[in-house]
């Protein structure tokens, strides 16, 4: 599955899909909630801060509530697995689609431990915006997989990157509309 993952961005992005109201967009349905958890169905997902190559699912059944979730690559590069028949059929899921999957985390008191539920991803379409919580019947994973700590450190170092080129990007963009707009008032300034 690994090679099929879709990424996290269109499941963050405020994006309107289906012409749902401003906020709706970022919602994620669970129908079955998380494990444990039936009776939340409905997330989102949010930044943390400090930005971390981890995010917040943050119920909005139950305020207040979260868990931190990554992707699967900060635990390993070799996270492939079969689709449970029952996810395909929820998700409708095909050869050519992609869910995103998100890794259940755990921060240990003092931060300074990161563990990810290998067995029990969370598969989510991001089109529907429709997801779930499988367990694997793979004895390959664990439920308390250590964040590998190098894959840690080169996602951060991508995410402050890409963070400081956006900025640039929107400066330039910025000064662009400004000599764009200082432009048409000097045209109508020479017509009149």
């Amino acid at each position: 599955m690994s090679d099929r993952t879709a990424t996290l961005e269109p499941l963050t992005a405020g994006k309107a899909i289906g012409g749902r109201r401003r906020g709706e967009d970022r919602v994620i349905t669970l129908p079955m909630g998380l494990v444990g958890l039936p009776d939340l169905k409905r997330w989102i997902i949010k930044e943390m801060d400090p930005p971390l190559p981890l995010r917040w699912l943050a119920s909005l059944d139950r305020p207040g509530f979260r868990v931190p979730v990554a992707t699967p690559d900060i635990y390993t590069d070799n996270y492939d697995f079969e689709m449970p028949a029952d996810a395909k059929r929820l998700l409708g899921v095909s050869a050519v689609s992609r869910p995103a999957v998100l890794i259940i985390s755990t921060i240990h008191p003092g931060g300074d431990r990161i563990t990810g539920n290998l067995t029990a991803p969370l598969l989510i379409d991001p089109g529907t915006r429709i997801g779930l919580q499988t367990v694997l019947e793979d004895r390959n994973y664990s439920l308390s997989t250590n964040m590998d700590v190098e894959k840690f450190r080169v996602a951060l170092a991508r995410m402050r990157r890409e963070s400081r080129e956006g900025a640039r990007v929107a400066a330039l963009l910025g000064q662009v509309e400004l000599a764009r707009k200082a432009q048409t008032v000097d045209d109508l300034a020479i017509e009149i």
